[in-house]
């Protein structure tokens, strides 16, 4: 079912216009597809982060989701990625700083590496364990690491915006998200963003970076 957003027709000058979409005023033209100073900063920021994943022993450089899975010891690496973009609040990265400094970190970077890989709720699990002594146990934390390990195939939840995008666009995580770390959810934005993707097709994101920028 094409995606469609209330309001005017979305186009820019040097882009072609979204199939099926538009968009509300309020948000603006040029906001609509990549061009909107923010998202551009925000993409940038993250794509590098990614690009650039701050883990200094080589094989970690390499496989970095394969050894973190099984390490130890990762959490200065970690905590330096989290701080590289601007996609989480001041609040939420002090908090972070926290966990990652602190007893927690090997099991939260063993379990996000884990939903990297597979995504379970066994995974969201250990990862509300370790983070929610700290009151850090947020969507935007737990789908942070996987976002950018792997930006093909995951997505970053950052819910207000998301809800926003979600209710323009008539999709079922509108009514849906619950704050609660469940898998289903989790799918529930998967489906969201690869409607997305179609949607965005002639546009070619080159990656879930480009179409979280995009929400």
């Amino acid at each position: 079912m094409p995606l469609r957003m209330s309001g005017s027709d979305c186009s820019t000058r040097q882009r072609k216009p979204i199939p099926n979409m538009s968009v509300s005023p309020a948000r603006g033209t040029a906001s609509c597809i990549f061009s909107q100073t923010a998202s551009t900063r925000r993409g940038t920021s993250a794509r590098s982060a990614a690009t650039k994943w701050p883990l200094r022993r080589s094989s970690i450089k390499r496989r970095p989701v394969a050894d973190a899975i099984e390490g130890s010891g990762f959490g200065e690496a970690i905590l330096a990625v989290f701080r590289a973009t601007n996609l989480l609040s001041p609040f939420e990265k002090t908090r972070l700083q926290d966990v990652l400094r602190g007893t927690s970190a090997d099991a939260f970077i063993r379990a996000a590496a884990r939903f990297t890989t597979a995504p379970s709720q066994a995974a969201l699990v250990d990862m509300e364990r370790a983070l929610k002594p700290h009151d850090a146990a947020k969507w935007t934390v737990v789908t942070y690491l996987p976002f950018l390990w792997r930006p093909g195939a995951h997505m970053f939840l950052k819910p207000e915006v998301t809800k926003d995008f979600a209710a323009r666009v008539g999709h079922r995580l509108a009514s849906g998200y619950d704050p609660r770390l469940r898998l289903d959810i989790y799918q529930s934005l998967l489906d969201l963003v690869a409607e997305t993707e179609a949607e965005l097709a002639d546009l070619e994101p080159r990656d879930r970076i480009d179409v979280q920028s995009f929400i």
